[in-house]
């Protein structure tokens, strides 16, 4: 059985799925005969290029081509169809990247005449992967193209290609389809198939897949295999699962109460039940930006209405109306865009409750602000209760993590300093966003003289007694180290920049200086400093010691590495 996205190819610009400007334009320069000798299609995965591109190449061989659009039913139409028409050459440029290649399979091969048909075309996807050498190879046949060629170029990736070639060709940008647009594709599908389908699960699809109509294809194509005549919702949920708009809005539900606690919580109950964690970051970033553009402008954002549709929109509508300020809100935007890049560095877990946290501290923030009412959306007194006190626990009389003297003043926030190298590791000390670089202070009179070894022997003691303060800063401190001690300074050292920004934070530094003090029964400074391992150079300079490696390098050139 063929796959769905293969069996539903469109084969006409008509039954192409959005992108009207694109097509309205092929379509009239076929037409009128007024074609390019070379295109280059942008846009991500399962938009429609590649469909796009034999289509073109269907039209303009056509020999019933009527209108600018193929007839389908011709000898050209159909060995395009079936993937053997000798003047459509499809080159994977992923697979095929070298100048050899290029030259063997398309400069010297353009050189001759069509064999069947009236044009011979390239379709060349993936184009952004061909080398540089293969790309300069191909300019001067773009520049001077033979007669009755044509190069469509198919991409993801439109900066890899170089400017030479971008001038050379007519340029057509494929966007993401409409959510309405491609649930009744959907729609259209499963009654070909003599399938009938609920409603919830074709809009759960078309929600899912983003506006990619391959992806879209792929998973109604998972639903149609249970068998039978009828799917519903119950019968879909195995192989869907939740619906992705309903987790992130019991997120994002939990972060706008600044309820960090029960976020996590969630999200745990969520990651137990197998729900995919990878798309709720995007979610959660069109979510926010949908209740920033709320919150200027009193309306719905046009882009959400456009993927998620009014479904989708009627299912947010509570935090939508969240009596938020676009000040708050912007902040929690500029931050989660920020962590975003960090992303692909940690378990889709871990990074989200660690920007779970942040955001929830962020609202919680701003509702306390003044002036600032609370949100619609409000916490139950007994979880808020709770949550406060996990994020503000109350200071012990006398105890050394007090913030405040003995006459009720908040005492000076201690700074951080500057890096010391290490053996085997390279540090660099970055200051943080929160706080600008200034001189280190000298270190409290009643000063601690630290060891080392008195650090390590409480770090796990001192990783759980953080967890109750902030549950976000455990999975950082897990894997950050001690490096050395210097009477009262303790040196930590952190792998990732967005962790060394994390914990430099002013909150996130003193929960820390805090909960160290305690254990270690005084002040306590914290330095923090970025890590990087370069435990191999030693092995290689003394192998570079060696007389006969000397010798060898002398004679050939190179240098030492480690197998």
């Amino acid at each position: 059985m063929l796959a769905l996205y293969r069996k539903y190819r469109p084969e006409t610009f008509g039954a192409l799925i959005g992108q009207a400007h694109t097509k309205e334009i092929l379509q009239a320069e076929v037409a009128h005969n007024q074609v390019a000798h070379a295109y280059l299609f942008v846009g991500p995965r399962g938009t429609g290029k590649t469909s796009t591109a034999r289509i073109l190449a269907a039209a303009i061989n056509c020999e019933k081509q009527k209108g600018g659009e193929p007839c389908t039913v011709c000898a050209h139409c159909k060995a395009i169809r079936e993937g053997r028409y000798l003047d459509l050459i499809e080159i994977d440029a992923a697979s095929q990247t070298g100048v050899d290649n290029v030259r063997e399979n398309i400069i010297e091969s353009a050189r001759f005449v069509p064999q069947v048909g009236k044009w011979k075309t390239y379709l060349i996807d993936e184009a952004h992967m061909l080398s540089s050498a293969a790309w300069n190879a191909l300019l001067k046949t773009l520049e001077e193209p033979p007669e009755r060629v044509m190069f469509i170029f198919a991409t993801t990736e439109p900066r890899k290609i170089p400017d030479t070639i971008l001038s050379r060709c007519q340029q057509f940008r494929f966007t993401p389809v409409e959510f309405e647009v491609l649930k009744a594709r959907l729609t259209f599908i499963a009654q070909e198939e003599g399938v009938v389908v609920e409603k919830k699960v074709l809009s759960e699809i078309a929600l899912r897949a983003g506006g990619y109509i391959r992806d879209a294809e792929s998973l109604l194509g998972q639903v149609l295999s249970l068998g039978g005549k009828k799917v519903s919702w119950k019968d879909a949920e195995g192989i869907l699962g939740h619906t992705a708009i309903d987790v992130v809005q019991g997120l994002m539900a939990c972060v706008v109460k600044g309820a960090a606690g029960d976020a996590v919580e969630k999200l745990e109950e969520l990651r137990e039940e197998g729900v995919d964690l990878y798309q709720l970051p995007g979610h959660a970033l069109d979510l926010l930006r949908a209740m920033h553009y709320h919150a200027l402008t009193d309306r719905d954002h046009p882009l959400l209405v456009k993927r998620y549709g009014s479904e989708g929109i009627a299912a947010v509508a509570a935090l939508l109306a969240v009596n938020a300020d676009a000040a708050v809100l912007r902040r929690a935007l500029t931050a989660l865009v920020e962590r975003q890049a960090a992303a692909h560095e940690l378990p889709p877990d871990l990074f989200l409750e660690i920007i779970l946290s942040e955001l929830a501290e962020i609202f919680s923030e701003g509702q306390s602000a003044p002036g600032h009412s609370s949100p619609v959306i409000a916490t139950p007194p007994e979880r808020r209760k709770q949550s406060d006190a996990m994020r503000h626990p109350e200071p012990v009389e006398g105890s050394l993590h007090s913030s405040r003297d003995d006459t009720g003043k908040r005492l000076p926030r201690r700074s951080g300093g500057v890096g010391i190298p290490r053996n085997g590791l390279r540090t660099k000390t970055v200051p943080t966003a929160s706080e600008p670089a200034e001189e280190e202070k000298p270190a409290p009179k009643n000063k601690l003289t630290l060891q080392l070894q008195a650090i390590k022997d409480v770090w796990g003691a001192f990783v759980d007694k953080v967890h109750i303060r902030n549950r976000a800063l455990q999975f950082i401190l897990r894997t950050a180290e001690p490096l050395r001690v210097n009477e009262n300074r303790v040196h930590l050292g952190v792998h990732y920049q967005f962790h060394l920004e994390k914990l430099g934070e002013a909150n996130n530094r003193k929960i820390i200086e805090d909960v160290l003090a305690e254990l270690l029964g005084g002040p306590v400074i914290v330095q923090l400093e970025l890590l990087k391992n370069e435990a191999v150079e030693p092995a290689a300079s003394a192998a570079e010691e060696d007389p006969s490696v000397l010798q060898l390098m002398n004679l050939f050139g190179g240098k030492v590495v480690e197998s």
